[in-house]
This record gives C-alpha cells, sequence and structure tokens, in this order.
C-alpha cells in the first residue's frame, strides 16, 4: 500500500469551513472555504453547484455547502459534532485534491484545527476533541462528489480560535498586549495576549456574530416593507446596502440597514469594553464580520487593525504552528 503524508490546516466555525494546504510543488499556500451546511441526502437528484459537495461517510449520504438552505446552519456551539466533523474531513480531502501530492492508497494528515477555548482550557475536554476527530488514528475512508479518499489523522493539533496573524507577525506585536477580536457568523470571540503569550482569563465569547445581525435586518426589512427577506437573500442586501423589491429600489432602506449595522457594531463596542480593558492595547479586528463592519468599527476604534486577509489569517498561522511542532518533533 502506498502511503502519502500531509499537513492540513483547518478552521471550521458555524458558518463557514476553510482550509490551507501547501501546493507539493510551488510550495505556495492553496486555501478554499465553503458553508458549514450539512444535511442528510435523500435521494442523488441534487444540483450541485461549485462550491456543493456529495460526501459518503459510514454508509450514510450527506449534502454539504451552498445547496443547502442557510436555515440549516447549526446553532449549538459546540463543535463535537457530526456536521463539524464532516466537514472537517471534507477539507481534508477537498486539500489533498487541490495540493497536488501524488496519488497514494492511504495519506497520513497531520492537522492542525480550530479549537473552541472552552475546549482548549480543559485538558479532557481536549483530548475528548482530539479523539472524536482522530478516530483512534483508524483509516477514515470519505467519498467526495464520487471520488474516494483514504486517510489516517496521524498528528493532530487543536489550536486556539482567533488567533489571528498573530505568530505570523511576531514582529508587529511583540511586547505589546494585543486584543483580537474575530467576529464569526454565531458569536464574537475576543482573545487576549502579552507578548505574545494568551491571557485566558480576559478571553471571551458573546453572540454578536454576523447571523444576529441578519436576523435583525431580515426581521426589520420585512415589517417595514411589507415582503418576505429570505436568508439566501439577506447578505446580498446588505452588500448592495439597499433593499431591491419587484426590480425595484427601496431607497430609505439603505438608512435603515446602516442603523441597524452601527447599532450592531455599538453592541460589539459596548460588550467589549464591559469585560477588558483597552488601555495601552493593541486591537485587532479578524474574521469575515470584521470586513461586513469594517466602516462602524473603524469609527468606533479609529486606531484598531484590520487583517488585510481576515478569512484565512488564522489559518496560516495554525499552519505555522503545526510545521514548527512537527519539526520539533522530528528533531
Amino acid at each position: 500500500m502506498l502511503f502519502g503524508e500531509i499537513n492540513v490546516a483547518v478552521d471550521s466555525g458555524k458558518g463557514f469551513s476553510k482550509f490551507l494546504v501547501r501546493d507539493i510543488n510551488t510550495r505556495e499556500h492553496k486555501h478554499s472555504v465553503f458553508p458549514t451546511k450539512v444535511q442528510k441526502a435523500s435521494n442523488n437528484g441534487w444540483d450541485l453547484s461549485s462550491n456543493s459537495f456529495t460526501v459518503e461517510y459510514r454508509k450514510e449520504t450527506y449534502m454539504i455547502g451552498d445547496a443547502i438552505t442557510d436555515n440549516l446552519v447549526n446553532a449549538d456551539l459546540t463543535k463535537t459534532t457530526k456536521e463539524h466533523l464532516l466537514c472537517i474531513y471534507l477539507s481534508i480531502a477537498n486539500a489533498i485534491k487541490v495540493s497536488n501530492i501524488k496519488k497514494a492508497g492511504i495519506y497520513n494528515v497531520n492537522l492542525a484545527v480550530n479549537t473552541p477555548l472552552t475546549i482548549f482550557k480543559n485538558k479532557k475536554l481536549k483530548q475528548e476533541y482530539e479523539d472524536y476527530i482522530r478516530q483512534e488514528g483508524k483509516v477514515i475512508q470519505l467519498t467526495v462528489n464520487g471520488e474516494l479518499y483514504h486517510f489516517k489523522i496521524k498528528n493532530i493539533f487543536p489550536l486556539q480560535e482567533g488567533l489571528g496573524s498573530l505568530f505570523i507577525r511576531q514582529n508587529d506585536f511583540r511586547d505589546k498586549n494585543v486584543i483580537q477580536i474575530d467576529i464569526g457568523t454565531l458569536n464574537v470571540s475576543v482573545s487576549s495576549f502579552n507578548n505574545l503569550i494568551p491571557n485566558f482569563d480576559s478571553n471571551f465569547s458573546n453572540n454578536f456574530g454576523t447571523n444576529s445581525l441578519y436576523s435583525k435586518l431580515r426581521e426589520r426589512l420585512s415589517t417595514d416593507y411589507g415582503v418576505t427577506i429570505h436568508y439566501k437573500d439577506i447578505e446580498q442586501i446588505v452588500k448592495d446596502r439597499v433593499l431591491v423589491v419587484a426590480g425595484e429600489k427601496m431607497a430609505d432602506s439603505t438608512v435603515v440597514i446602516k442603523e441597524l449595522m452601527k447599532n450592531h457594531a455599538q453592541q460589539i463596542s459596548a460588550s467589549l469594553k464591559s469585560e477588558v480593558s483597552l488601555n495601552n492595547t493593541e486591537i485587532v479586528f479578524i474574521g469575515g464580520g470584521s470586513l461586513l463592519l469594517k466602516e462602524q468599527l473603524q469609527e468606533l476604534f479609529p486606531f484598531a487593525t484590520f487583517e488585510p486577509d481576515p478569512q484565512f489569517s488564522t489559518l496560516k498561522t495554525f499552519y505555522q504552528i503545526m510545521e514548527t511542532k512537527l519539526r520539533v518533533k522530528a528533531s
């Protein structure tokens, strides 16, 4: 049996799952993202989009990605769920596919994976989380869009969520107090660091993720304009900053949208200031939600830094930490 070995970093959040891998030939990073939306498939008649996948695992078939409606996002804050397990395994399979690694019967995977702070700080829970993903190091069989993959989790590195580019840009943050605010789909995670060392006592999260904003916008716009706003429409409405009904722009809807976005940013600010001191502190916003609310947050935090690559900065840090740990282990 021919074995191949590959390093993969995965960040599977409640809204989206992302992976990062090195191209075997160019050594450049490759990454991708898909919605963390999973539904058991009753038949094979699904119309697959470019970011949807039919996944077969343990004699069950699932649809994952864009083909699933937004209201099927699992709001359970734990990560030890079938949805997350499938999305982590799908990320590994997709990473193998795009990495140009030589074809092998079984791939040995070194995996860096995001870990909620509540699990990361608890030795017992962290071990259970590792075991859940590793499956005792057994061969994992997964079929993705008809293509069969066999892999084993050789090494697993559970890493704290929301690290951003802290360890990639060490010189920028050395000898400083740093607070990183990761605005995700369901929650906002706040991590504190002093001279690059995590300060777990100051870390916290709240439920002011982008889903909360979208829910308020759907309710307000539906009430004000007497139309049904679907989950799949609200993201585009926010991007456009205007509601369009039957081809007609509701001009005053722009004021409503901007008002609710400002209020949401203020809620994040109030929560942050009630939990931690911002004096003599470098504030860094990461996560996809920081792009969405950048204008509003800049008004509240004019000296804050916004990650130029907020979706994948944490993955790049994960990958660097994993490579360092593997080198130490091999020495």
